[in-house]
Parts: C-alpha cells; sequence; structure tokens
C-alpha cells in the first residue's frame, strides 16, 4: 500500500498531534525543573510539622504546638472533643517559606455533634474553613494557598455544637519544599490539546488549515508568558472548549455526530483529570494508609525473580506499581499517580460501557460524567489501592467478551487471559468471570469447544497461582480466605480482627448460615444497595460523600433509569451487576470501606445516565408541544 505524505499532512488529526507534541516541547521548556519530579528516584524529605496517631497513641509537635479545650482521651487513644460549644483542638504552627502543606485527618462525628476544620492566621478575624463533613476517613487536603509565607498559622477543630463528640483518630501537618511539587505540565498540555482539536475542527469548516495553525501557535505562545498559568487555569479551558462543542454540537449543518461524542468525552475525562490531579497535590507528603502501605512495602521488596511472592496478596497490582515505580521512582506520591493514571482510565471506559449497555452516546457521556465527578472515585484514586486497576480490568473484559461479536478462533485465549489477569488483581473477582462467561456463552450461543476452551485456559493461567498460594500457606485460595476471619468475628463479635481461628469462606457461608438466612439476607441487602436513598453505599453510587444530602437529587433520576432498562430488556448492567457482587451483600453491614463494593459504581451511572435523559428527553418534548399550541 501507497502512502501519500502530502495526503496525510492534510488530515486534520496529524494537525492536532504535531501541536500537542509542540504544546509537550513548550511546556518541557518551561517546567524542566519541575518535570524531573515525576521520575525522583529517591525519597522526598518531608517535614513533618505535626503529627497524632490514635493507634500507637504517638504525637510529634516539631514546629507545631497542640492546644486543646474541653478534650479527653479515650483508653484506644483517640481524642474526643466533648463539652458545649467551643471545645476546640488547636495546633499553633510556626511559619514557613516556600513551602507546600498539606493536612491529612481521620475524623468522626458522635451523636451528630457539628464542627469545623479551619486555618485561622494571627491578628485576623477571617479564617479559611477547610471542611465541615461529619466523617472524614484518611482525607487529605492542600492548604498551601491558605499561608501566607513567613506569618505563624493555626489549623483548628472547633466543636459547634452543644450536644454529642468529635473524635479525632489522626491529624498529620507535612510539609515539603515547593520545587519537589508535583509539574502541572501534563496538565497543561492536555489543555492545549483538547482546545486545539475542538478548536482548530470548527476552523477548519470555516477557514483554511494556515488558520488552525495561527490558532495553534497563538495558543503555545500564550502558555509562554511566564506566570501565565496563575491566571489561565484548567477550569477556564474547560469552560472555553465545551463553549466552543456546544456551538459545534448546535450547528447541524456542520455536525458530525461522532466526532462530537469523543470530543465531549474528552471533555468530560479532563474534568476528571484536574480533580484527580488536584487530590493528588493534596495527599503529597502524606503517608499511604490502609492496605496501600502493605502494597507499597511489597512493591519495595518485590523482585521479578520471583514474581509470585507477593505474600497472600494477589500478585498483578504489585507488578504494575512495580513497572510505576521503575517509570516514577519508589515514593508514596509517586504510588499513588499510578492508581491516578489507572483511575482517569476508568472514565473512558465507563463511557464505553454505558453505550454498550443501551447503544446511546448521550447516555455513555452522562455515565463517563458521573464516574468523573463522583465524589469518592475521585478520593480514591490517589489511595494507591487495588481498586483502580481492578476496575480498568473488570470492565475492559465485559467490553471485550460483550462487545464482540461471533467469537474468532483465539478470542476465548484473549478473554481468558484479561480474566484470569482480572483474578490476579484480586481474587473475589473469579465468581463474576466465571458466571458472566457464562452467560455470555448462552445468550451469544458460543459453540462449546470455545466455551471449553476459555474455562481450560482460565484455569491454565490461574494454576500457578494457586500451587504457589497451597505451597506456602496450605491453601489454594490463601488470597480470598485469609478476609473470611475478619468478617466472622466482626459479625459474631461486634469486632472485627484477623486474630481468631482460621476458616475458608465455605465454611463461613454454608456451615456457619443456612441456606434460608444466606439467601433472604442477601436478597434483602441488595434491595437496599439498589433501593434505599439513605443506604451510604447508594448515596457514594450517587456521586456524593454519605454524610451529605445531595444525592437525594440524583437518586429519582436513578430509579427512572434502573426501571427503564428493565423495561428495554437490558440485562448486560444487571448480569454485571449480579454476577461479580454476587453474594456480597450478605456483608453489607460489615464492609468499613466503600472501595469493597465501589467497583460497580459504573453500573449505577449508566442507571443514573440512562434516567437524566429520559427526563431531558421528556422535558424537551413537552416544551415542543407547549410551542406548538
Amino acid at each position: 500500500m501507497k502512502y501519500d505524505i502530502h495526503a496525510v499532512i492534510k488530515k486534520p488529526g496529524f494537525h492536532g498531534i504535531t501541536l500537542a507534541a509542540l504544546a509537550l516541547i513548550i511546556m518541557g521548556i518551561r517546567d524542566y525543573d519541575q518535570i524531573k519530579n515525576l521520575f525522583i528516584k529517591k525519597p522526598i524529605d518531608v517535614h513533618t510539622v505535626f503529627s497524632f496517631t490514635a493507634e500507637t497513641q504517638k504525637m510529634i509537635q516539631n514546629s507545631g504546638k497542640l492546644h486543646t479545650a474541653q478534650v479527653r482521651q479515650s483508653p484506644s487513644g483517640t481524642l474526643y472533643i466533648t463539652g458545649d460549644q467551643g471545645g476546640m483542638l488547636n495546633i499553633e504552627c510556626k511559619p514557613t517559606t516556600n513551602m507546600l502543606t498539606t493536612v491529612g485527618v481521620d475524623l468522626f462525628t458522635v451523636d451528630d455533634a457539628q464542627y469545623i476544620l479551619r486555618i485561622a492566621l494571627p491578628g485576623k478575624t477571617d479564617t479559611t474553613t477547610i471542611t465541615s463533613q461529619s466523617m472524614l476517613r484518611n482525607h487529605w487536603f492542600d492548604v498551601t494557598e491558605h499561608i501566607p509565607d513567613q506569618i505563624p498559622y493555626s489549623l483548628q477543630i472547633i466543636k459547634l455544637s452543644a450536644h454529642g463528640s468529635v473524635g479525632v483518630n489522626r491529624i498529620d501537618i507535612k510539609q515539603i519544599e515547593s520545587a519537589n511539587r508535583l509539574p502541572d505540565m501534563p496538565l497543561m498540555a492536555a489543555q492545549i490539546l483538547c482546545l486545539y482539536l475542538i478548536a482548530s475542527s470548527i476552523i477548519m469548516y470555516y477557514g483554511s488549515k494556515r488558520l488552525s495553525w495561527i490558532f495553534g501557535s497563538i495558543v503555545c505562545c500564550i502558555f509562554l508568558i511566564p506566570g501565565s498559568e496563575h491566571f489561565i487555569g484548567p477550569w477556564y479551558w474547560i469552560m472555553m472548549s465545551s463553549a466552543i462543542l456546544i456551538f459545534r454540537t448546535t450547528h447541524h449543518s456542520h455536525n458530525n455526530t461522532v466526532a462530537n461524542t469523543y470530543l465531549w468525552c474528552m471533555i468530560i475525562v479532563l474534568i476528571g483529570m484536574v480533580f484527580r490531579w488536584e487530590q493528588l497535590m493534596a495527599g503529597m507528603g502524606q503517608n499511604l494508609g490502609g492496605d496501600a502501605s502493605g502494597y507499597y512495602r511489597l512493591m519495595k521488596n518485590f523482585s521479578w525473580i520471583k514474581p509470585l511472592h507477593t505474600g497472600v496478596r494477589e500478585p498483578l497490582y504489585v507488578w504494575v506499581q512495580k513497572i510505576g515505580s521503575m517509570l516514577f521512582g519508589q515514593n508514596p506520591y509517586q504510588f499513588r499517580l499510578t492508581g491516578l493514571i489507572l483511575s482517569i482510565s476508568i472514565i473512558p471506559l465507563t463511557f464505553g460501557f454505558g453505550f454498550l449497555c443501551t447503544r446511546q452516546n448521550i447516555i455513555g457521556l452522562v455515565s463517563a460524567a458521573a464516574i468523573s465527578f463522583n465524589n469518592y472515585a475521585i478520593f480514591s484514586s490517589v489511595r494507591g489501592e487495588r481498586l483502580e486497576l481492578f476496575m480498568v480490568l473488570m470492565f475492559g473484559w465485559i467490553l471485550m467478551v460483550f462487545g464482540s461479536s461471533q467469537p474468532k478462533r483465539l478470542s476465548p485465549l484473549h478473554h481468558a487471559l484479561l480474566g484470569a489477569l482480572l483474578c490476579l488483581t484480586w481474587m473475589f473477582g473469579i465468581i463474576g468471570v466465571v458466571a458472566v462467561y457464562a452467560f455470555v456463552i448462552w445468550r451469544k450461543k458460543i459453540p462449546v469447544k470455545h466455551a471449553i476452551f476459555f474455562y481450560g485456559a482460565l484455569c491454565c493461567f490461574l494454576v500457578p497461582f494457586f500451587m504457589h498460594q497451597l505451597t506456602n500457606y496450605g491453601d489454594p485460595l490463601a488470597a480470598l480466605n485469609v478476609h473470611a476471619v475478619f468478617y466472622h468475628t466482626a459479625e459474631t463479635t461486634g469486632s472485627a480482627s484477623y486474630e481468631a481461628e482460621q476458616l475458608s469462606w465455605f465454611s463461613y457461608v454454608f456451615r456457619k448460615h443456612s441456606l434460608w438466612s444466606l439467601l433472604s439476607r442477601t436478597l434483602r441487602n441488595y434491595a437496599i444497595l439498589f433501593f434505599h436513598p439513605f443506604n451510604r453505599f447508594n448515596k457514594i453510587f450517587m456521586g456524593f460523600h454519605y454524610t451529605v444530602w445531595y444525592s437525594s437529587i440524583i437518586f429519582p433520576f436513578y430509579l427512572i433509569g434502573f426501571f427503564r432498562e428493565i423495561m428495554r430488556k437490558n440485562y448486560i448492567p444487571f448480569i454485571v451487576a449480579a454476577g461479580f457482587l454476587h453474594a456480597a451483600p450478605f456483608w453489607l453491614s460489615y464492609f468499613y470501606d466503600p472501595r469493597l463494593l465501589f467497583f460497580i459504581a459504573p453500573v449505577f451511572s449508566v442507571f443514573i445516565g440512562s434516567g437524566i435523559t429520559l427526563a431531558v428527553d421528556f422535558l424537551r418534548t413537552a416544551y415542543r408541544q407547549h410551542a406548538l399550541r
């Protein structure tokens, strides 16, 4: 096949790629000193201003001193702000210069107490409120812009209500030099690319290719002006891009539905990227918590010579983070950066899943927007957990098996390989892979030989891991069964713990419970999960923190979409939800962390998208009928 270089140059896509490369080069020249921070191979110096952890009952007061009023400490180490209004926890900090300051907190309230977390400056009556949410489990905040150089400041937790109390499990005030801050170059380059592709596509309709190059050059020159990033932030570019795209979409004489859809998807991904990047900045200097700290230790000690030596943990997430550390360095915030990249990837996959389920681009876009803006998805993106990788593989696998037509010769092998990678991220997904593919076999009438090939290949891919677990822990399903005792103790004693007699999930589920209690409780919790508007998981799936009421606005649209898809006999989201959740809702009341069920959030997003689009269509039709009267 003969390629014509002149034809390639005339393509608008070539212009976009060239301008994107030029933008990256320009941003690279400007931010050279900061670009190296993406690839630091050694830990960055972090200064601890103040630190308190209830678990260890350890307090560090370097350049921050604690003052309290109406505060007591429980035997477990938790600090409780009690009494009437005015109870407070005040940390006075010394002035800093050119430092990035982040605050990490673990707070909760008792009996609906109210409080505020704020920054106060001496001699000034105005304060900066950081948050007033009733519960914050391991949250981080970037407070740099609220702290002037060379001026002392205070971090305060003030109880506002006369009833209840405020519990404090952890407070960390960390600082690193601003020179070590991650650069905004990737974000700004993406903004240039987004704006250029959208605007130049319009210019190509109404003008010449020369105009598109002139426009792109002007954009790049603007970013060459020192300090321009402080006046032209990402939200300005997003609003401008959206306005241009709205014009293009509504201008039917030059409308291209496919191009518009992908451009809208690009903007939604960009918005999600901005939110997640800001969350990453807020976590700089803060320690990894929960399972992330364990994965971080496994990654640091991992060797490719022994790829399955990752303790009782499934190995794939450790492999991915090891590759990330080879690129970005072995630092906690580089560990978070890998998770951020995976989290951004979930957004276009949700668009694909929404389109797969409904065959409507607009529902796919609204579904992607629901995940892009989801409060917990943004927060979780930089926790360093395996959730994001699991969701990427899960919905990538779903798009592969449902989106393919008649299976080709090697299709079952590809399906089995991706399904095995999904299981090697979190073995919890093995039931979903087996069950959902069984439905695909029945629905698409896949030949028996292909089905046998799939399940045989899946077993072959997983056998080495099972054998390793059996050899080292005496149980091929140790990665799953090690957690059975946790939920067993939570159910029997009310306090979850791994310090008890080990048992398997099979023994726990079928020997400790009758079949009737298992079915009835699972079905009841399914109903709570999907239809209870005040259930905390349901609130999170609606897109908001479970302590606020805003989810009530979205919930009616979700219900409309749910029943709309039932009436349309759209089976895919229901099969995916039932297959991958299976019996998990049985333990709904014992799931302390939203990540344990959040992998199913894109299914809820599809229902939300379906409901919103139906409501908009109804209003549009009603308006037209009213206008014709």
